[in-house]
C-alpha cells in the first residue's frame, strides 16, 4: 500500500497513518480506546469487561471488512448476550460482491 507520503508500507499497523483515528471521531477525556489484534473486537481485549462494567447490553456496530471483522465481533457479542444493531450504511467491504463475481 502506498502511504500518503508516497512510501510503500503495510496496512493496519498500529500507530501508523493507516490506523489513525479521524479527527471527527477523536477520543475525548474519559473515552476508552481499545486495540484489537484479531478479527473480533472481543478477542483478548478488555471490551467485554468495559461494556459489562458500564451496564451496556445493546451495541450499535459499524466498521470495515463487514464479512470478516464486523461479523466476527457481532458473533462474539451475541455469544456474550449483547443485542447488536448493524448500521449497513456505516460498513464496508474492500472488494464489493459485484467485483468478486466479475473476477470469477
Amino acid at each position: 500500500m502506498t502511504a500518503p507520503d508516497g512510501s510503500e508500507g503495510r496496512i493496519l499497523i498500529r500507530d501508523t497513518w493507516g490506523t489513525d483515528i479521524v479527527n471527527d471521531l477523536k477520543p475525548e477525556a474519559g473515552d476508552v480506546v481499545l486495540y484489537k489484534t484479531r478479527f473480533s473486537g472481543f478477542y483478548e481485549t478488555e471490551l467485554d469487561s468495559v461494556l459489562k462494567t458500564a451496564g451496556i447490553k445493546h451495541l450499535i456496530v459499524t466498521g470495515c471488512t463487514t464479512s470478516v471483522c464486523v461479523e466476527s465481533t457481532i458473533r462474539d457479542a451475541f455469544f456474550r448476550d449483547y443485542h447488536c444493531i448493524l448500521l449497513t450504511d456505516c460498513t464496508s467491504e474492500p472488494i464489493s460482491w459485484e467485483r468478486l463475481k466479475e473476477q470469477s
